[in-house]
Protein backbone atom coordinates (compact mmCIF):
# COMPACT_ATOMS: atom_id res chain seq x y z
CA UNK A 1 0.00 0.00 0.00
CA UNK A 2 1.48 3.36 -1.03
CA UNK A 3 1.30 6.54 1.05
CA UNK A 4 -1.61 8.00 -0.92
CA UNK A 5 -3.70 4.85 -0.53
CA UNK A 6 -2.91 4.77 3.17
CA UNK A 7 -4.03 8.39 3.59
CA UNK A 8 -7.24 7.72 1.67
CA UNK A 9 -7.84 4.65 3.82
CA UNK A 10 -7.34 6.72 6.96
CA UNK A 11 -9.72 9.40 5.68
CA UNK A 12 -12.25 6.81 4.54
CA UNK A 13 -12.31 5.31 8.03
CA UNK A 14 -12.76 8.70 9.64
CA UNK A 15 -9.20 9.28 10.77
CA UNK A 16 -7.64 12.66 10.33
CA UNK A 17 -4.04 13.68 10.84
CA UNK A 18 -4.79 14.80 14.41
CA UNK A 19 -6.20 11.39 15.17
CA UNK A 20 -2.89 9.81 14.21
CA UNK A 21 -1.22 11.75 17.01
CA UNK A 22 -3.76 10.53 19.53
CA UNK A 23 -3.28 6.98 18.28
CA UNK A 24 0.42 7.11 19.17
CA UNK A 25 -0.47 7.47 22.86
CA UNK A 26 -2.75 4.44 22.93
CA UNK A 27 -1.87 1.12 24.59
CA UNK A 28 -0.87 -1.82 22.43
CA UNK A 29 -4.31 -3.44 22.78
CA UNK A 30 -6.10 -0.21 21.83
CA UNK A 31 -3.67 0.32 18.96
CA UNK A 32 -4.39 -3.16 17.67
CA UNK A 33 -8.12 -2.38 17.71
CA UNK A 34 -7.60 0.82 15.72
CA UNK A 35 -5.37 -0.93 13.16
CA UNK A 36 -7.92 -3.73 12.75
CA UNK A 37 -10.61 -1.11 12.14
CA UNK A 38 -8.50 0.82 9.65
CA UNK A 39 -7.41 -2.28 7.73
CA UNK A 40 -10.94 -3.70 7.72
CA UNK A 41 -9.91 -6.92 9.43
CA UNK A 42 -12.36 -6.30 12.27
CA UNK A 43 -15.07 -7.47 9.84
CA UNK A 44 -13.53 -10.95 10.04
CA UNK A 45 -13.10 -10.97 13.82
CA UNK A 46 -16.18 -13.10 14.53
CA UNK A 47 -15.25 -15.62 11.83
CA UNK A 48 -11.69 -15.66 13.21
CA UNK A 49 -12.93 -16.23 16.76
CA UNK A 50 -15.14 -19.14 15.61
CA UNK A 51 -12.26 -20.64 13.63
CA UNK A 52 -9.88 -20.11 16.55
CA UNK A 53 -12.31 -21.85 18.92
CA UNK A 54 -12.63 -24.77 16.47
CA UNK A 55 -8.84 -24.95 16.18
CA UNK A 56 -8.45 -24.91 19.97
CA UNK A 57 -11.05 -27.68 20.33
CA UNK A 58 -9.37 -29.76 17.61
CA UNK A 59 -5.98 -29.21 19.24
CA UNK A 60 -7.37 -30.24 22.60
CA UNK A 61 -8.89 -33.39 21.06
CA UNK A 62 -5.61 -34.21 19.34
CA UNK A 63 -3.62 -33.72 22.55
CA UNK A 64 -6.11 -35.89 24.46
CA UNK A 65 -5.93 -38.63 21.80
CA UNK A 66 -2.13 -38.48 21.83
CA UNK A 67 -2.00 -38.72 25.63
CA UNK A 68 -4.48 -41.60 25.58
CA UNK A 69 -2.38 -43.38 22.95
CA UNK A 70 0.77 -42.79 25.02
CA UNK A 71 -0.99 -44.14 28.12
CA UNK A 72 -2.13 -47.25 26.26
CA UNK A 73 1.37 -47.78 24.86
CA UNK A 74 2.90 -47.45 28.34
CA UNK A 75 0.31 -49.85 29.75
CA UNK A 76 1.08 -52.34 26.96
CA UNK A 77 4.80 -52.10 27.72
CA UNK A 78 4.09 -52.62 31.42
CA UNK A 79 1.93 -55.69 30.66
CA UNK A 80 4.62 -57.14 28.40
CA UNK A 81 7.20 -56.67 31.16
CA UNK A 82 4.90 -58.37 33.67
CA UNK A 83 4.35 -61.25 31.22
CA UNK A 84 8.12 -61.69 30.75
CA UNK A 85 8.60 -61.58 34.51
CA UNK A 86 5.89 -64.23 35.03
CA UNK A 87 7.41 -66.45 32.31
CA UNK A 88 10.86 -66.06 33.86
CA UNK A 89 9.46 -66.93 37.29
CA UNK A 90 7.81 -70.06 35.84
CA UNK A 91 11.10 -71.10 34.21
CA UNK A 92 12.96 -70.60 37.48
CA UNK A 93 10.31 -72.59 39.37
CA UNK A 94 10.64 -75.52 36.92
CA UNK A 95 14.43 -75.30 37.19
CA UNK A 96 14.22 -75.31 41.01
CA UNK A 97 11.96 -78.38 40.98
CA UNK A 98 14.30 -80.20 38.58
CA UNK A 99 17.35 -79.39 40.71
CA UNK A 100 15.51 -80.47 43.86
CA UNK A 101 14.62 -83.80 42.19
CA UNK A 102 18.24 -84.30 41.08
CA UNK A 103 19.47 -83.53 44.60
CA UNK A 104 17.01 -86.01 46.13
CA UNK A 105 18.04 -88.71 43.62
CA UNK A 106 21.69 -88.05 44.44
CA UNK A 107 20.98 -88.32 48.18
CA UNK A 108 19.06 -91.58 47.59
CA UNK A 109 21.99 -92.96 45.56
CA UNK A 110 24.40 -91.99 48.37
CA UNK A 111 22.16 -93.70 50.95
CA UNK A 112 21.92 -96.80 48.72
CA UNK A 113 25.69 -96.80 48.21
CA UNK A 114 26.29 -96.43 51.98
CA UNK A 115 23.79 -99.24 52.55
CA UNK A 116 25.64 -101.46 50.05
CA UNK A 117 29.03 -100.70 51.64
CA UNK A 118 27.66 -101.32 55.13
CA UNK A 119 25.96 -104.54 54.01
CA UNK A 120 29.26 -105.77 52.52
CA UNK A 121 31.09 -104.82 55.71
CA UNK A 122 28.43 -106.55 57.82
CA UNK A 123 28.71 -109.68 55.66
CA UNK A 124 32.50 -109.59 56.06
CA UNK A 125 32.14 -109.25 59.83
CA UNK A 126 29.55 -112.04 59.94
CA UNK A 127 31.93 -114.22 57.95
CA UNK A 128 34.73 -113.36 60.39
CA UNK A 129 32.47 -114.15 63.37
CA UNK A 130 31.43 -117.44 61.76
CA UNK A 131 35.07 -118.32 61.13
CA UNK A 132 36.03 -117.52 64.70
CA UNK A 133 33.09 -119.52 66.02
CA UNK A 134 34.08 -122.47 63.88
CA UNK A 135 37.66 -122.28 65.16
CA UNK A 136 36.53 -122.19 68.73
CA UNK A 137 34.26 -125.18 68.27
CA UNK A 138 37.15 -127.19 66.76
CA UNK A 139 39.40 -126.57 69.64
Amino acid sequence: MCEGEFSRSLYKNGLLLGDVESISTKSSKELTGVLEHVSGSDVYKEEYDVSKAALDKATESTVFAFQKKRGIRNEKIHCEEQKKEAERWTELEVERKNKTAIQMLWELWLIDDDNRVLTERMNELNDTIQELSNRQVRK
